[in-house]
């Protein structure tokens, strides 16, 4: 059997601990003891500097076939057990676990003996003398290196960002994260006054370094509210960027005025994005919270205020009920940094559409918009076409969403007519799951030749029709990057409007025709379009179009691939029997 010989250099720096360490094995052949005449496990100052070393080289996690230190890792399970029951006390967890991945022991024979630190050649059995001894111990290392406490005592201190989702938040949760610096909290279902208190003092222990809090699935009166955001500023100004409250109750409010620790949290300059989704806010809520903002003239970005019940919130930009003004006669209280308001879902109606085109007045810098899920109808959409006319200065809207809004073909042809006619520099539009029909074909392919970069027209009615009449009408030098074209029915028209697009489109990336009820027939003309942005189109849906899924399709679709990468996006499989339609 290979023996096994460790040497020590001392360094000529006295101050220096015993550092060069090397192992070797010998040749079986020339056996020679383990020397560890000059290690004295009662001498730190040797000791610990083999234990440094051999606790680098476990930390590290080499494989066995890499790095020159394999013999001294090796070597470590031959040590004498009372060097061994030492050693194993002082590694870090990641190395007991290389030290028990590596262990030799079930391989090892009987007749495997080694030397002791005497030099005397006297053989010891290692499963008797080291074996047993060492595996107990880890054995209850591993127990207390498993509890959560030891591993948020030991780690927590470099804990950053924390999600706790089915965990109380509790006394003993604050005690194991005692040592962090959080920097985001993500935090689940706080219901009772119990867990608001133990999310209090974790927001006390990291007041100093937090910036994002996000409260979900909660229940939370305006008394909770009003603690949880006075542990965020309190001693100084608050630090936070981001707050969110999602799909939380809001309980006991009041119509008059917010929780004051709330305000203050609102006042703060860092405030970056505010986020009130799904709470079943109500529109005096709303009110009192866009007052607060303008107030103080807030640097918020981001104002998400999405799925709640807020139609009427802007109504004093509208009717003037107001005794004090929302916003002064200098506009020194404009919401100047505003980019983003998202007002999906909130059941707004064409009034609201008009006081939101007041209000854009106190928003310069607004540029993404989402009024999805609201029914504005056309009249609310006629609201909003002044603001995109010329002698608009006050607006630089770019991203508009009118997904499922109750539109008409009457109504977008308006809105896509006025901004093809001003040459407004809008970058994205969304007019999906609104019946327009194939009668908006004309204004939509003269629209096509704007700025537009990113069109969503899912599920508007085109049939394959109203694809074959966007063709006709569409013209050279399209700017679109990526278009979603899906659920419209199309057939060949789509497949024909696919390639016509491709021809017209040199900066098309993306396209997504899924659930167009595309026939076998298609297959070659979307094999031209292919062919046409090889090199350049990187991404083509194309499931629910069930027919398509043929081996003969596959094998003639799956040669287009960008960057190794396969192009086309395509039906899982082919249900026989079942009904060839797009709807679910």
């Amino acid at each position: 059997t290979s023996c096994f010989k460790i040497r020590v250099w001392k360094t000529p720096n006295q101050r220096q601990p015993w550092r060069d360490l090397r192992a070797w094995s010998l040749s079986a052949s020339m056996p020679s003891p383990i020397n560890f005449s000059m290690v004295n496990p009662r001498k730190p100052f040797s000791f610990f500097a083999i234990w440094e070393h051999i606790m680098k080289d476990f930390d590290a996690g080499i494989d066995d076939d890499e790095g020159d230190d394999n013999g001294l890792r090796d070597g470590v399970y031959q040590l004498p057990s009372e060097l061994f029951d030492c050693l194993v006390t002082k590694l870090s967890p990641f190395a007991l676990y290389w030290l028990q991945l590596k262990e030799p022991h079930s391989s090892w024979s009987e007749d495997i003996s080694v030397y002791d630190s005497s030099g005397s050649g006297r053989k010891q059995e290692l499963t008797e003398a080291i074996g047993f001894k060492w595996q107990n111990i880890m054995g209850d290392l591993h127990k207390r290196y498993s509890l959560l406490y030891f591993q948020c005592d030991l780690f927590g201190c470099y804990a950053r960002y924390l999600r706790l989702q089915n965990v109380f938040c509790t006394p003993e949760i604050c005690k194991l994260l005692q040592n962090s610096e959080l920097h985001g909290l993500v935090l689940w279902r706080i219901l009772n006054q119990v867990q608001v208190d133990g999310l209090c003092r974790i927001l006390d222990q990291n007041r100093n370094t937090l910036t994002s809090i996000e409260l979900v699935n909660c229940n939370l009166s305006f008394p909770s509210i009003n603690a949880i955001c006075g542990s965020l500023c309190k001693g100084n100004l608050p630090r936070v960027k981001h707050f969110a409250l999602k799909r939380t109750k809001l309980t006991n409010g009041n119509s008059f005025s917010l929780p004051p620790n709330l305000v203050l949290l609102l006042s703060g300059r860092s405030l970056y994005s505010l986020t009130i989704c799904n709470c079943d806010m109500e529109r005096d809520f709303a009110k009192l919270v866009l007052r607060s903002l303008l107030d103080v003239a807030s640097n918020l970005s981001s104002l998400d205020l999405s799925e709640n019940k807020i139609s009427g919130w802007l109504s004093d930009f509208l009717f003037k009920t107001s005794d004090q003004p929302l916003v002064s006669s200098d506009g020194s209280n404009c919401l100047h940094s505003l980019r983003v308001l998202n007002l999906m879902g909130n059941s707004l109606c064409k009034n609201d559409i008009q006081a939101l085109k007041s209000a854009l007045v106190v928003m310069p810098s607004l540029e993404i918009l989402d009024l999805s899920d609201n029914p504005i109808g056309d009249e609310g959409v006629r609201s909003l076409i002044p603001c995109f006319a010329k002698s608009s200065k006050h607006l630089f809207l770019s991203d508009l969403n009118l997904e499922n809004c109750k539109l008409s073909c009457h109504g977008v042809n308006k809105l896509l007519q006025a901004l093809s006619t001003t040459n407004y520099p809008l970058v994205s539009l969304s007019l999906a799951d609104n019946d327009l029909g194939s009668q908006v074909t004309a204004a939509l392919g003269k629209f096509l030749g704007s700025s537009i970069k990113s069109l969503d027209v899912r599920d508007i009615g085109l049939g394959s029709s109203g694809f074959r009449e966007l063709k006709r009408c569409m013209g050279e030098g399209v700017n679109l990057v990526s278009i979603n074209i899906s659920e419209n029915r199309g057939g060949t028209g789509a497949a024909e409007f696919l390639l016509r697009l491709v021809s017209v489109a040199p900066k098309l990336v993306s396209v997504d025709a899924g659930y167009n009820l595309l026939p076998t027939e298609s297959l070659s003309t979307i094999g031209s379009a292919l062919d046409r942005g090889r090199g350049k189109l990187r991404h083509l849906d194309l499931t629910g179009n069930q027919k398509l899924c043929e081996e003969s399709c596959i094998a003639v679709l799956a040669e287009f691939r960008h960057n190794g990468e396969p192009v086309v996006r395509l039906p899982t499989s082919h249900t026989s029997g079942a009904l060839y339609d797009d709807d679910p």
